[in-house]
């Protein structure tokens, strides 16, 4: 053995503990000198050629044989050699558990399930009498076995024995389960020393192939009878029942069965470590990858603290009524929760932050030891590892180990699912990933289809059949079944989640998973402003939107200058309220309520615009026609430009003037021996000089006034 590599101790370890734990009284009386042990290793491709032993890729084939073994009873009879050979795959991944890795590994042994049989040479060839028979031991193993009576003696011939022999008269109990004309099973109890620890009592199963049902009913079960051995109807021990059981739906069931629902079961009953093995297997066929050491095995307790701040996502591309869905989760849970809402904050040039999640939770964790229930929104074109991995991967330990994700929901607004006919909207497909979401919550039903008939939530389905689809009717109210799933405390860690996280996104506790950039270049922009606009030129623009952009791709090419989504808080020129507005041009939905929370001295009207190739310019550009309209400039007067009411007015004014030296008023007419006779005062020309020069003085005050705020416009500058 000392050519072995030390990886593979396992099984040289696992052969010596088979013989000291059954104490073989045929190898007890031995001398160590008389007994020769040889093992060996190999490993084999899948094309069944011979490569190193250190490959990890492959079939590993352990065998050991013991020879020179004579009879108990005739030590000068020396059986043939005793042959151990076990077929295996192995897994090996580096696990860690907080700041501590380690290696861990799997074996699947193939041979498990094998029917070996192990003859000495005082048996000779198989005997005529001799019936195939299963042989249930009571240390859980299961073997194939040769079982035949000679002089009112069972002789029993088992993989990892001699001969067994035990007589009648030491049988004390019998117990008897028949399967139908499949199997009859024989569970004995006995008082012989001559049979080693694991065979003190045992199970015998005789199978309708090969004629061991019939020998059992007609020869066995009379024999037992005439000897008057005690023969109990009760049911088997619970230990032996349980593999008998597994036993004949392993033997009953067809080869044809495979693939069906049924194989799991199977699989599970011929290798009972199958269910640890397969996820480990697969995620050491992913890559050198470190993986969280309770998402291999979860029924390791973790040893740190009791997680105390609880954090359910709402996860979603923006437009996708996140903020709705918040409002409908905390108010419809506030008498059993309070809910801590964290977001990112509006006019951050980021689409995620995880050092702001960090910070916010560290802050948290700061208030004690009570549970405190967090709901994080998520509203931007990321994929959920990102969001997951900043929360596991928390910089302070305390922190880390004080937060658990309960569990993570997709908001989706249906009319805002594809950005065309064929193609759904960037992220929003990664965003439903199997391992990541445990609900998928739908806005923008359809009303006239019944709840479920929708096709776009059949194809959600599709995306992931394992996470539940929450239905939001007119976008204002979820049952409290479904408010239940959201609130979940447990959920993302539930099932076969961890290890479908490993599959869907490799590497990622790692810190080595490089999400995929949206299969278009998304543009962000984040544009703030001290002006007002005109609510009624806004909401105009904002219809207008869903005609020019609402259909992004034109025979299969991108428009540029497409807006996707407009979100942010303003005031308007006519009312004094501030108001928070969302609006998806592709769906034309458009979300305008008052703003009443306090807002930090010096806060600007702010916007973000997402869309494809957008800049700022023209975004710019789009607002300042939303601005409240400034006034016209006002032409200059003339005298020509008096009105009929100003013209009255100027004459009144005149007729209180007094008259120049010279004329005089005959009650019709202003008369003068010099100039003759007029309908208006003297004076009247000079008043009107005097009034156009005056109105024309205000209007240059204000075109000026319209001129400064053109060059101010709504960015002041």
């Amino acid at each position: 053995s000392s050519g072995i590599n030390a990886e593979y101790g396992y099984f040289i370890k696992k052969f010596t503990e088979k013989l000291s734990t059954y104490k073989y009284p045929q190898l007890g009386n031995f001398k160590a000198s008389s007994v020769k042990i040889e093992v060996s290793l190999e490993a084999f491709d899948v094309k069944g050629n011979k490569v190193s032993s250190n490959s990890k890729s492959s079939m590993k084939v352990f065998g050991a044989t013991i020879s020179n073994i004579s009879s108990l009873q005739n030590p000068k009879i020396i059986y043939k050699p005793l042959v151990f050979q076990d077929t295996f795959f192995e897994s090996h991944i580096m696990v860690k558990n907080d700041d501590v890795s380690a290696d861990d590994s799997e074996l699947l042994i193939v041979t498990d399930v094998i029917p070996t049989y192990v003859q000495w040479n005082h048996f000779g060839e198989q005997n005529e009498e001799s019936v195939p028979c299963s042989l249930l031991c009571n240390d859980v193993n299961t073997y194939e076995a040769l079982f035949r009576m000679e002089n009112n003696t069972i002789e029993i011939t088992s993989p990892y024995s001699t001969l067994l022999q035990i007589r009648i008269n030491d049988l004390k109990e019998i117990k008897v389960k028949r399967s139908g004309s499949i199997s009859v099973a024989v569970y004995i109890e006995h008082n012989s020393n001559c049979l080693p620890p694991f065979l003190k009592r045992f199970c015998l199963v005789f199978w309708q192939r090969g004629k061991g049902v019939r020998f059992s009913t007609d020869t066995l079960l009379p024999l037992f009878r005439e000897y008057d051995i005690p023969e109990s109807t009760e049911d088997l021990p619970s230990d032996f029942l349980l593999r008998y059981e597994n036993i004949v739906s392993v033997k009953t069931n067809d080869v044809s069965t495979f693939g069906t629902s049924d194989d799991g079961r199977m699989v599970e009953s011929a290798y009972p470590t199958y269910p640890a093995f397969a996820p480990h297997m697969m995620l050491s066929s992913l890559g050198k990858f470190t993986y969280n050491q309770l998402d291999v095995n979860p029924a390791i307790k973790a040893e740190s603290l009791d997680p105390f701040i609880f954090i359910t996502l709402l996860i979603g591309i923006p437009g996708s009524n996140q903020e709705k869905i918040c409002s409908l989760v905390t108010e419809g849970t506030k008498e059993d929760h309070h809910f801590i809402v964290l977001r990112q904050p509006l006019g951050s040039e980021e689409l995620f932050s995880a050092e702001n999640l960090q910070k916010a939770l560290h802050m948290l964790s700061k208030r004690g030891n009570d549970p405190i229930r967090v709901l994080v929104i998520v509203s931007a074109y990321v994929e959920v590892p990102e969001v997951v991995a900043a929360i596991v991967h928390h910089p302070d330990k305390f922190v880390r180990q004080s937060c658990h994700v309960s569990s993570v929901s997709t908001c989706i607004d249906l009319r805002n699912l594809f950005i065309s006919n064929q193609t759904c909207f960037p992220k929003i497909l990664e965003q439903c990933n199997e391992g990541w979401i445990n609900n998928i919550i739908a806005t923008g039903c359809n009303p006239s289809k019944p709840k479920g008939k929708d096709e776009r939530i059949n194809f959600l389905k599709i995306i992931n059949p394992s996470c539940s689809i929450i239905e939001v009717m007119g976008n204002n109210y979820i049952d409290k079944d479904s408010l239940e799933e959201i609130c979940a405390i447990d959920a993302f860690s539930e099932s076969i989640m961890p290890i479908s996280r490993h599959l869907t996104a490799p590497g990622w506790y790692s810190l080595k998973y490089k999400p995929n950039p949206p299969f278009i270049p998304i543009t962000y922009l984040t544009v703030s402003f001290a002006g007002e606009l005109c609510k009624a030129r806004f909401m105009s623009h904002l219809k207008s939107l869903h005609q020019r952009e609402g259909r992004v791709y034109v025979d299969r090419l991108m428009m540029s200058g497409s807006i996707f989504y407009v979100g942010g808080r303003t005031k308007f020129s006519d009312d004094n309220h501030l108001y928070t507005l969302e609006c998806t041009p592709r769906s034309e939905a458009i979300s305008l309520n008052i703003f009443n929370k306090p807002l930090p001295p010096g806060s600007k009207n702010c916007f973000v615009f997402t869309g494809f190739q957008i800049t700022e310019e023209q975004i710019k550009n789009w607002l300042q026609g939303c601005a409240p309209k400034p006034p016209a400039k006002k032409e200059k007067y003339t005298k020509f430009s008096l009105s009929a009411k100003e013209k009255e007015m100027l004459k009144m004014q005149a007729s209180l003037e007094k008259l120049p030296e010279g004329w005089f008023y005959n009650g019709s007419h202003y008369v003068s021996m010099m100039e003759g006779k007029k309908m208006e005062h003297p004076l009247f020309d000079d008043i009107v000089q005097r009034y156009v020069k005056k109105k024309n003085e205000e209007i240059d005050s204000f075109n000026q006034k319209i001129d400064a705020a053109k060059v101010s416009s709504l960015f002041g500058s």
